[in-house]
């Protein structure tokens, strides 16, 4: 199993937001922003943003469906789906400086279970777009799509709890813990900025 937990924590190392912008700009996004699809989307435009987060997603799902080739026990799943988003926010290629792991782990729950992703996604774009357009976004100054997660999040740990669907519960608990602690630095780092 351990090997697996590398190879997970490897490929999320993989970010395609430094990798685009460094060959297609010819600069380091993290030194204006995140390098994750919002910080991509800010930076270069909604192709741009779109691209890395497809790409992003991309990363978890394959993680989960070589987890499931290798009929990996709900627990490794749980495991290498965590992996995967250490790797995407803390990259052993890119300094430990990585994006905030919500396309990582929206590809690796879509694979794991897809009607609920789906509902949490809407959900957190719903609230993403009504964050943006409200007073708060001035008070409280986060991404738009992380604030939106904030509550998509919890109400999708809710449903996959009340229907025991205990891998996808785990796996986004613990997921969703990392980014919740990377959304905190990176809420840090902009403060000392």
């Amino acid at each position: 199993m351990f090997p697996w937990l590398i190879l997970a924590y490897t490929w999320g190392s993989i970010l395609p937001g430094v990798i685009i912008a460094r060959y297609r700009f010819g600069q380091d996004i993290r030194e204006k922003d995140n390098p994750g699809a919002s910080g991509s989307w800010r930076q270069y435009g909604p192709a741009v943003g779109t691209l890395v987060g497809a790409l992003d997603g991309v990363k978890g799902a394959l993680v989960v469906l070589g987890g499931l080739a290798l009929s990996l026990s709900s627990g490794q799943l749980v495991l290498m789906v965590t992996a995967v988003i250490a790797g995407h926010n803390w990259p052993l290629w890119f300094a430990f400086r990585g994006g905030g792991g919500l396309a990582t782990l929206a590809g690796a729950l879509l694979v794991l279970s897809p009607v609920y992703t789906a509902l949490g996604i809407g959900v957190s774009v719903a609230l993403a777009l009504l964050y943006r357009l409200s007073p708060l976004k001035r008070r409280l100054p986060l991404a738009s799509l992380p604030a939106g997660a904030c509550l998509g999040i919890p109400l999708f740990l809710f449903l996959t709890w009340r229907s025991d669907e205990n891998t996808v519960f785990w796996a986004t608990l613990m997921a969703g813990s990392l980014i919740a602690i990377r959304g905190l630095q990176m809420l840090n780092t902009e403060k000392k900025g």
